[in-house]
């Protein structure tokens, strides 16, 4: 439960080089300022850098991405849980 929330608004750790290569995939931002708060240590997961983008993306009047998508492309398998619980 608490794992679940950590990884759902935080994320887990990833090394430098995950995260640049995240970066990479996403056109029409200032790539340098994500690098210096990647190196700092202010960014830690894919999902805090994809909170970020998004924030930048909005402010500057572009369409926003979907924070997240690998999330929920892990948690696929779990679609029925809830429908289990209801037969209960």
């Amino acid at each position: 439960s608490l794992y679940n929330y950590y990884d759902w608004n935080k994320g887990s750790n990833r090394t430098i080089d995950e995260l640049m290569a995240e970066l990479k995939k996403y056109d029409g931002i200032p790539t340098d300022v994500f690098h210096k708060k990647i190196i700092k240590g202010e960014i830690t997961s894919i999902i805090q850098l994809r909170k970020v983008i998004n924030q930048f993306r909005l402010k500057s009047g572009q369409k926003g991405i979907d924070v997240y998508t690998r999330v929920r492309e892990s948690l696929k398998y779990l679609k029925y849980f809830e429908n289990f619980n209801k037969n209960v």
